[in-house]
């Protein structure tokens, strides 16, 4: 990551690392790099608060170049971190380029919906040609009672009945919850387009043509919490995909607290992310928010 920030500086571009990563390669700051390799990310990410710096190095820039080189026996690996970070990236109307073609991995399509370049390891042809358009505020209107904590609710599109009859359920004790309005047409409307598009294998299309990645980052803005509903999926318990991580990031870095339905999941590539975010497992009882 540093020879290439120093690339683009050769090529006049301004590039930047986190300086902790100039540290690492200058031989400091060793004990980090030791302590993430034994196995202590999360707390790493925790203690250094490292989610919450690379949001605020995406806001500040024009564009992000992420190295996806191979990994775990995946061409052109992106792990769950840098996962995030391209939604962040993109939720900000960032370029976001890639040195290498896209993965195929579990979340192979948020990462064809966050829109990024594909460079093919030339940083030469960067262009710096951007749209700074600003983010557009959540045009919807809130659910529930007025006062008191703001929950939206979300999940994998798999689980949308639940997350609707989930939504429902806090309203009834009084929670001020609310979900995308989408996922209440799917539940109310037999074979909708936009749910059964997915359900084919349509997802990257369907949320970029709906801005849902947008969408659900300002709907987690206009909230004080976020439930995310993880039940069961792939043979996975307690299962979060890879959009789901993106809007954890989203709260995470925005301050919301974050719930999640059930435990925490495990086995997954990317479970140090989740943990590093402190979620709290409400393990089905949700009436703990009320």
């Amino acid at each position: 990551m540093v020879e290439h920030r120093d690339r683009l500086l050769a090529l006049g571009h301004e590039g930047h690392v986190h300086p902790d990563y100039d540290a690492f390669v200058r031989g400091e700051k060793q004990d980090i790099l030791k302590r993430f390799y034994a196995g202590e990310a999360a707390d790493v990410k925790k203690e250094n608060d490292y989610i919450r710096a690379h949001y605020a190095f995406v806001v500040w820039s024009d564009a992000v170049l992420a190295l996806n080189h191979d990994k775990n026996g995946i061409s052109g690996y992106i792990g769950g971190n840098t996962l995030m970070e391209l939604g962040f990236a993109h939720f900000h109307r960032k370029k976001i380029f890639l040195l290498n073609p896209i993965p195929q991995m579990q979340y192979t399509d948020e990462i064809v919906a966050c829109q990024p370049t594909v460079i093919n390891g030339d940083v030469g042809s960067i262009s710096m040609a951007f749209s700074n358009t600003p983010p557009q505020p959540s045009p919807y209107t809130r659910g529930g009672r007025k006062g008191g904590m703001r929950v939206y609710v979300l999940g994998s599109t798999k689980f949308v009945h639940d997350m609707v009859a989930t939504t429902e359920a806090l309203q009834e004790l009084g929670v001020d919850a609310w979900i995308h309005p989408d996922y209440i047409e799917y539940v109310e409307t037999p074979h909708h387009d936009h749910y059964e598009r997915m359900m084919k294998g349509e997802q990257a299309l369907v949320k970029i043509e709906n801005d849902y990645i947008r969408q659900h980052y300002n709907g987690i803005l206009a909230s004080d919490a976020v439930l995310f509903v993880n039940n069961e999926k792939n043979g996975v318990k307690n299962y979060i995909g890879g959009n789901v991580l993106m809007e954890m990031g989203f709260a995470y870095v925005n301050n919301k607290k974050i719930f999640l339905k059930n435990g925490m999941p495990e086995n997954l590539p990317y479970l140090d992310e989740i943990i590093a975010m402190d979620p709290v497992c409400l393990n089905g009882d949700i009436s703990l928010l009320a």
